[in-house]
């Protein structure tokens, strides 16, 4: 049978429900190889034709995990709004801090609240 890296697949040798993974050969420092095996019982699977590209599908319906949706940092005029530029930034000696979401940041760091400073204080 043919796997690939993240197939969800009901084991053979343990009989669990579980995902396919690449596990290296080493031989001292030296990869000699990979076999794929089972992710619970990390039993050897025969690999006749088996596929290295990784399954992403079946491995988030295994885990019950949905893709990230990722956040719009550019608004509408296509500027890039980072936390440097924004009212809610305070620098302080000891950490720069967002003061809407009261936690320590970095000036690159972006968010969805960015709310861009109208003058230079």
């Amino acid at each position: 049978m043919s796997y690939a890296k993240g197939q969800n697949i009901t084991c053979p040798h343990c009989g669990a429900d579980a995902f396919v993974k690449l596990e290296a050969i080493m031989d001292g420092w030296t990869k000699t190889g990979e076999i794929v095996a089972c992710s619970d019982c990390n039993g050897a699977l025969d690999d006749t034709g088996s596929s290295n590209t990784p399954d992403p599908a079946g491995l988030s319906a295994f885990l019950g995990t949905e893709k990230a949706v990722p956040i719009q940092v550019i608004d509408d005029s296509g500027k890039i709004g980072f936390c440097r530029d924004c009212v809610s930034y305070v620098e302080h000696p000891f950490a720069i801090r967002c003061m809407l979401h009261n936690r320590v940041i970095e000036p690159m760091d972006s968010c969805r609240d960015y709310d861009e400073r109208k003058d230079d204080t």
